[in-house]
């Protein structure tokens, strides 16, 4: 009998068992979108939607990570905090004499969510992984002399420099298939945003999206009046039991998984 069963966000692991009868599934996995910078920032880069097909054994246990998304940034040097699945965490603001108050803060990266053979608890490295959905960069922090800040990366994509100012912010680099994203993304966590010294009016950078490996973190806005660049997003990944793999970029910002069969 044909069937789905959708799993959201919780901050918890979960667990899929498959039905009686089944011996195939198609899954569907969508990572965390970035949070923006403190309005009006700039926008967080959306997290991945990774597809597959996977041979199953009725009775099989898989375990389910849903990513969540990054925090947005914060007015003023309050760090915006990463989404749950390795999303880092977006820079704060200056606190400099501005006439926008002294900058905005960046938003947290995406969190990246997976599907895997073993739990979490047991093993926390990503060998067990059938399916990783890399997360969004977080958008960078405007200025205090409302420079726009750059838009986050997508997932696998680098984040956008801060829109203006003497001395904008770089994005933080996109992850690879083999590498985090420059300059401080990980595997699996995205690097953290930097924060604008005290006293100028620069605006946070943003935090890179988790993943297979973690997007850089944006550099903060500095000179001034530089706005904060956005965070690069994390990669995704396919075990080698997948098959029929498809990976596309998610809009609608909901982080899920999603199991059908037939």
């Amino acid at each position: 009998m044909a069937g789905s069963k959708t799993f959201t966000f919780t901050g918890h692991e979960q667990h899929f068992v498959t039905p009686c009868g089944v011996n195939q599934v198609t899954v569907t996995v969508i990572g965390g979108a970035g949070g923006p910078g403190a309005a009006p920032g700039g926008a967080g880069g959306f997290g991945a939607q990774a597809t597959a097909q996977l041979d199953v054994t009725e009775g099989q246990l898989i375990f389910v990570e849903v990513g969540s998304n990054g925090a947005p940034g914060q007015h003023g040097a309050m760090l915006a905090a990463g989404g749950f699945g390795g999303g880092g965490a977006g820079g704060g603001s200056g606190g400099g004499p501005c006439p926008g108050g002294g900058g905005n803060g960046a938003g947290g990266g995406g969190g990246a969510s997976d599907i895997r053979t073993m739990s979490i608890h047991e093993d926390t490295s990503l060998a067990t992984c059938l399916v990783i959905a890399g997360g969004g960069g977080g958008g960078g922090g405007q200025s205090g002399d409302f420079k726009g800040g750059g838009r986050g990366g997508d997932a696998g994509n680098a984040g956008a420099p801060g829109g203006a100012g003497a001395a904008p912010g770089a994005g933080g680099g996109g992850a690879t298939a083999s590498a985090g994203g420059g300059p401080n993304g990980g595997s699996p966590n995205g690097g953290d945003g930097l924060s604008a010294a005290p006293n100028v009016c620069g605006g946070g950078g943003g935090g890179g999206g988790g993943g297979l490996f973690g997007g850089g973190g944006g550099l903060d806005g500095s000179g001034g009046d530089g706005a904060g660049g956005g965070g690069g997003g994390g990669s995704s990944a396919f075990g080698d039991s997948a098959s029929q793999t498809s990976l596309t970029i998610d809009t609608t910002g909901v982080p899920s998984v999603t199991f059908s069969w037939s």
